[in-house]
C-alpha cells in the first residue's frame, strides 16, 4: 500500500479537475486537504435499538494521511443489538485519485425539484481550517441544512466511498466470473440496436466467463460480419490448461481497487461480475469508468482491461 506525499495531492487534484471539465461549473477543489460525505434517511443499514433514530452513514477521507473513516451502524455479533460504530483503514493513491475524479463531477448547477425516495446527501470539503458546506440537490424544492448549498452530481463520490467501506480488500477468489465489455458503437443507433436484440437476446456485448471448478472459459459476442445484413450470436468455449489457469489467477491477484486516472486514452467500459467461493455476488468496474461522465457501478477496479485482453488472446 503506497501512500503520497502531500505535495503529490497538487498534481492529484490538477487530474481530477481536467478529467471533470465540462460546460457545467465544477467545485474548486485546489487546496482540499480533506472530505467528509453524510447520507441519512435512504441507505441501507440496521435501524433498530441504539441506530433507530440515527442510521446515517458517515464517510471521511483524509487527504494529508490516506486515512478512511466509516461511522455507521452495525449488529454486535455477540448482543445481536444495532450499535453505532466507526471503523478506519488506510487508502492507497488509487483510491485517492478515484475519490477525486468524482468529486471533478460534482456541479454548482442545481435543479429546483423534488425526487422521491432517497438518502439525504451531504459534502464537506475541508481546506486547512476553511469547510465549505454542500448539500445533494435531490431534494431542492425544499431549503438546504444550514450554511450549506446545493450541488448537482454528488452520487458518484457517495457510491464510491460506499465501496470503499464495503471492499477494504477485493475478492481474492472467485467460484465464476464473468466480463462484459460495452461496445458505444452497438448503441448509437436504435435500428441497429433492435436489430441486436432480435438477433442475440441480452447478450449483445462481448462477454467472456470464467468457472474455476472445471478451468472453463466460455465466450460470447454478437456481431455484424462485414457483407452481412444483421447481427449473429458467436459463441465458444474452452477448458484452460492449468499453466493458463495460472495466468488468469495472477492477473486476478494484480487488481487493485482505484482509479489510475488515465483519462486522456480512450477505453471501452468493462464490468466485472463476481460469484465468490463463499457465495457472494460483487461488481465492478474498470477504473476508466471514473474518468466518464457517468459510470455504471461506481466500484472501480484497475487490472481489468489487463485480464480482459488476457482472456481474448485465451479464447482465439
Amino acid at each position: 500500500m503506497t501512500h503520497a506525499p502531500a505535495r503529490a495531492l497538487v498534481a492529484l487534484l490538477g487530474l481530477a479537475a481536467a478529467c471533470g471539465a465540462s460546460d457545467s461549473p465544477r467545485l474548486d477543489l485546489h487546496g482540499l486537504t480533506g472530505l467528509t460525505v453524510t447520507t441519512s434517511g435512504g441507505m441501507p443499514g440496521p435501524t433498530r435499538d441504539a441506530c433507530s433514530s440515527d442510521n446515517k452513514n458517515v464517510f471521511t477521507l483524509d487527504l494529508q494521511t490516506h486515512v478512511f473513516t466509516w461511522e455507521h451502524c452495525a449488529i454486535d455479533a455477540s448482543t445481536s443489538a444495532a450499535v453505532r460504530t466507526t471503523e478506519s483503514h488506510a487508502v492507497t493513491d488509487l483510491e485517492v485519485t478515484a475519490a477525486l475524479l468524482m468529486l471533478a463531477r460534482v456541479s454548482t448547477e442545481h435543479g429546483t425539484g423534488c425526487g422521491l425516495d432517497k438518502s439525504v446527501d451531504t459534502l464537506d470539503l475541508r481546506f486547512g481550517d476553511r469547510v465549505e458546506l454542500y448539500q445533494d440537490d435531490f431534494y431542492a424544492c425544499q431549503a438546504p441544512q444550514a450554511g450549506r448549498t446545493f450541488v448537482q452530481g454528488i452520487d458518484g463520490i457517495v457510491t464510491w466511498l460506499w465501496g470503499v467501506a464495503n471492499y477494504p480488500q477485493l475478492p481474492g477468489d472467485f467460484s465464476e466470473f464473468w466480463i462484459i465489455t460495452l461496445d458505444p458503437a452497438t448503441y448509437a443507433s436504435e435500428p441497429a440496436l433492435a436489430d441486436a436484440n432480435a438477433a442475440c437476446g441480452y447478450d449483445i456485448d462481448l462477454k467472456y466467463t470464467v468457472t474455476a471448478a472445471t478451468r472453463q472459459l466460455a465466450w460470447s459476442s454478437c456481431v455484424s460480419p462485414d457483407g452481412v445484413i444483421g447481427h449473429q450470436l458467436v459463441t465458444g468455449s474452452r477448458l484452460l490448461s492449468e499453466s493458463e489457469f495460472a495466468q488468469v489467477l495472477q492477473a486476478w491477484a494484480r487488481f487493485e481497487l482505484g482509479a489510475t486516472g488515465a483519462c486522456s486514452t480512450p477505453h471501452p467500459t468493462r464490468l466485472l461480475s463476481v460469484t465468490t467461493s463463499s457465495g457472494t455476488f460483487e461488481s465492478f468496474e474498470n477504473d476508466y469508468g471514473a474518468c466518464g461522465s457517468s459510470s455504471h457501478a461506481n466500484v472501480f477496479v484497475v487490472g481489468l482491461d489487463e485480464l480482459a485482453a488476457q482472456l481474448e488472446l485465451l479464447a482465439r
